[in-house]
């Protein structure tokens, strides 16, 4: 068996391709500048950036099953909050928060279109939540 070729792409976390394989999205983070951003990758190599932020920790882009949607994590830091958020996948598209809660995770798009977050409610006793969001054509 040969070694495989790996090429570097970029430094990010959480990447996520788009359903056709032709977008990737991703993480980034300048921690010392506390400033994040969620960037989508075109197949050419071209990036932009779905949105940034300073202040916020940005994480866990996930397309949605068409490809027209990607949802990600905005974690606060003073209390500590997360938020999921949904923005059209393209250029200049703006986004809106959809679940709010502690410590959430993830979110994970089901193939029939589904949005599952899943959310730890209490620190003491570990317990969990999984939310189950409709998101409205």
């Amino acid at each position: 068996m040969d070694a495989p070729e790996v090429t570097t792409l970029t430094i990010g976390t959480h990447p996520s391709w788009s359903p056709d394989t032709k977008r990737m999205a991703y993480a980034t983070a300048r921690v010392a500048e506390d400033a994040y951003a969620i960037v989508v990758r075109e197949d050419d190599g071209r990036t932009w950036p779905l949105v940034e932020s300073t202040g916020f920790e940005l994480a866990c882009p996930s397309f949605s099953a068409d490809g027209a949607s990607i949802v990600y994590v905005r974690r606060m830091r003073t209390p500590a909050q997360s938020e999921v958020w949904i923005a059209p996948a393209r250029p200049g598209g703006s986004g809106a928060p959809i679940v709010q809660g502690e410590a959430l995770g993830c979110p994970s798009w089901a193939p029939d279109g589904t949005l599952y977050v899943l959310a730890s409610s209490d620190a003491m006793t570990r317990s969990k939540m999984l939310f189950h969001v409709r998101i409205a054509p």
